[in-house]
């Protein structure tokens, strides 16, 4: 079993138990802090379609230190909106496009 980004694991012996699997690397992204999601305004997921707020999404991104996971993950899921790997789901269509 491969995990993605997020992976949500059911344990049907136990179905009042939820368990949401996150890759290690996901512990130490930066948009995952509160004071990160105060200074964009929003979460990342909906700060592309605002110009200012994907501005300091981006800003923020520039010192993740887990750009690179954040990068193949977003790039491989094209279902994924919102501001990754300082890039925009407009972006990432581009860098997915054969050359």
């Amino acid at each position: 079993m491969s995990l993605r980004w997020c992976e949500l694991a059911i344990d049907l012996d136990a179905p009042s138990l939820l368990d949401i699997r996150q890759p290690p690397w996901f512990l130490d992204v930066l948009c995952r802090e509160p004071s990160a999601v105060a200074s964009v305004g929003m979460h990342f997921v909906d700060a592309e379609n605002n110009h200012k707020a994907s501005a300091a999404a981006m800003q923020v991104c520039g010192h993740c230190l887990v750009m690179a996971e954040c990068r193949a993950v977003a790039l491989a899921d094209a279902s994924l909106l919102g501001i990754w790997d300082g890039t925009g789901s407009s972006a990432r269509r581009v860098m997915r496009r054969p050359r």
